[in-house]
């Protein structure tokens, strides 16, 4: 045998698995690994995710971080579902809240119309303005009613007087009042209401 001949040395497989491995984890680049699981499920079978793995698993190893592991096509249907769920999700409560304002505007509405005033009385003020005073009741709650009466005189005048009544709403009634400057010659006739109007100024 030559002097020079060079021993050889088996060598075991654990260690070609070891030296393997490690040549494949230097060429990958670090960032991208940061947490890997590593799991075994009730069947036996193993796998590598980069969620946390179910309770039931067994031998869970953890590797790292993954940040920069790109989803696997389930992950990304999955992302598309959950996407398309708070979608729809939001389009209902969007429609929720328009059905519920137009139900309050139409409610709001319906209130209004139902106001109603009663015991009018019109007299003449000075000498040449009239007073209106009678009671509201009916209608929705409001804390401040814009109330505009319009008033017409057997001699021509013409006359909207605009007062506000406060608390209304409801069975209760509420005393309202107000005046306007009509002319020294309107002043003296017969007056009669001819038209209503009421508008929630706050509620």
């Amino acid at each position: 045998m030559a002097a020079n001949a060079m021993k050889t040395f088996p060598m075991k497989s654990p260690l070609i698995a070891f030296v393997i491995a490690l040549v494949i984890a230097l060429a990958i680049p670090f960032h991208a690994f940061s947490q890997l699981y590593i799991w075994t499920d009730k069947d036996g079978v193993k796998h590598v995710t980069n969620t946390a793995p179910p309770t039931e698993a067994e031998n869970v190893q953890e590797q790292g971080e993954a940040e920069n592991i790109p989803p696997t096509p389930s992950q990304k249907l999955q992302e598309s579902i959950d996407r398309a769920k708070d979608r729809i999700k939001d389009h209902q409560a969007e429609i929720r809240d328009k059905l519920q304002k137009n139900k309050s505007e139409a409610e709001a509405k319906a209130a209004v119309s139902d106001y109603q005033i009663s015991s009018i009385s019109v007299t003449k003020e000075g000498e040449d303005r009239i007073r209106i005073s009678g009671r509201i009741s009916g209608g929705g709650p409001c804390k401040s009613l814009r109330v505009s009466i319009s008033l017409s005189s057997n001699q021509g005048g013409y006359s909207t007087i605009v007062t506000a009544v406060d608390n209304v709403g409801g069975s209760a009634s509420r005393i309202f009042e107000g005046s306007d400057w009509v002319g020294n010659t309107y002043a003296n006739g017969t007056w009669k209401v001819v038209g209503t109007s009421f508008h929630c100024i706050s509620n």
